[in-house]
């Protein structure tokens, strides 16, 4: 985030200088936001009774660390919007675009008026989430420790981890089995699995997930054909002929190779060459 910069807090948290006439207020004081859209915060500072002794004023960011604050420092993606005069009340607001996971935190503002002091809102704090991709669905069939089909279930890519994947069948709830782990990227994913019970009935399966990012659940439907599957002891048979196949194709190729060489080493003329001992 090259747009913000590490800074001491200038004054603390929610503290008036003497003779302050205004306040500062944030709201909605919890923000969502969905990763690569654009976020918008306000701060709306209100005059009390009385002029300012002065129009110039500034509106300043900061985001909470654990043991510091960062200052918000315009650029690429930050932007900063406050009114061009503080003699009645305002707004000011930070602009974010294609918020990043990185982003998340809690964002305060801080107003100054030249010779009225500096006072702070109460903070507001942005969460931002990623959308898992679409349920993808696959059919698997398991040897060990005992044969039988089931149904994998996958999503990945969002955050954070709550995420939910549900089997159905007919409208009904079905109980399944759910892992989640994250892959060599950083990428969250999870996984279900189902059981098939009846894998020779002709069925329809929905995978449904649910993520807070999620306005709607995402949903695949997968049709189960049985007269498409093949018998696990049938794979076996055509898999063992196919290796016979492959080793008699390999055996006859070299059998013909040889078979040519002999045929052409045959086909040739014998020379003797007759050498006389007394010639020189």
């Amino acid at each position: 985030m090259a747009a913000i910069w590490l800074a001491l807090s200038l004054t603390p948290p929610h503290l008036q200088a003497l003779g302050a006439n205004y306040s500062v207020t944030q709201f909605p004081s919890e923000v969502s936001s969905i990763k690569g859209d654009n976020i918008t915060l306000k701060c709306t500072f209100s005059i009390g009774a009385g002029q300012p002794t002065s129009a110039k004023g500034a509106i300043s960011w900061f985001k909470a660390l654990r043991e510091a604050e960062l200052v918000v420092i315009p650029g690429p993606r930050f932007s900063l919007i406050y009114p061009d005069t503080f003699l009645s009340s305002g707004e000011g607001l930070l602009v974010i675009t294609n918020v990043s996971l990185e982003d998340a935190g809690l964002y305060t503002c801080q107003v100054m008026l030249w010779g009225e002091g500096e006072m702070r809102g109460n903070g507001a704090h942005l969460h931002v989430y990623a959308r898992p991709s679409r349920p993808l669905i696959s059919l698997q069939f398991q040897t060990s420790p005992e044969s039988k089909w089931t149904l994998l279930c996958n999503t990945n890519g969002f955050f954070p981890d709550s995420v939910v994947l549900t089997w159905y069948r007919s409208g009904q709830k079905l109980p399944s089995s759910q892992h989640g782990y994250t892959d060599l990227g950083g990428s969250l994913q999870a996984s279900s699995s189902l059981e098939l019970l009846n894998p020779d009935q002709k069925a329809s399966y929905v995978c449904s997930v649910e993520h807070p990012s999620l306005a709607n659940p995402l949903s695949t439907q997968y049709y189960h054909e049985p007269y498409l599957q093949i018998d696990p002891s049938l794979i076996r048979v055509l898999n063992l002929l196919k290796i016979v196949m492959i080793l008699a194709i390999t055996a006859g190729f070299f059998t013909t190779v040889c078979i040519r060489r002999c045929r052409k080493d045959s086909s040739r003329p014998l020379v003797v060459v007759i050498r006389n001992r007394n010639s020189r």
